[in-house]
């Protein structure tokens, strides 16, 4: 986390891979934005969905409704109902169906285009062993 700034009522905090406590290979993660190719973007969006429930988690913040602006966020989804799994005893199935009226997605973007499509080999490579738990 970069910063946390105040917009009227509402906290704004900004994320930012570029930190020397990181690996220099996920420093250039957020360097870039709509570029870098499919990988680049995975990242991306995995870090935004992990990282911002983290935040939220160190925070002491637990939001009942998640809003999604396009599809970029779409990890936090996963890491809302991962993170309850431990607080319900329940698997991920059970807590993706407690942590599913909380999420609100919204689009201004509705064509193909505005949506980011990943091959299966790529969710495979950076997914599969969190898919595993």
């Amino acid at each position: 986390m970069r910063g946390r700034f105040q917009v009227g009522r509402v906290k704004l905090y900004l994320l930012d891979s570029n930190d020397a406590a990181n690996f220099p290979a996920h420093r250039g993660i957020t360097s870039e934005l709509y570029g870098g190719g499919s990988e680049l973007r995975l990242k991306q969006e995995m870090l935004l969905g992990s990282a911002a429930g983290g935040c939220l988690t160190r925070l002491a913040s637990k939001p009942e409704v998640c809003h999604l602006n396009e599809g970029h966020a779409a990890f936090a989804v996963l890491e809302r109902a991962r993170s309850l799994m431990p607080e319900i005893g329940q698997p991920f199935e059970v807590a993706l169906s407690v942590t599913r009226a909380g999420n609100l997605f919204t689009t201004h973007t509705s064509v193909a285009a505005g949506f980011d499509r990943f091959t299966p080999a790529l969710i495979e490579q950076y997914l599969g062993a969190y898919a595993e738990h």
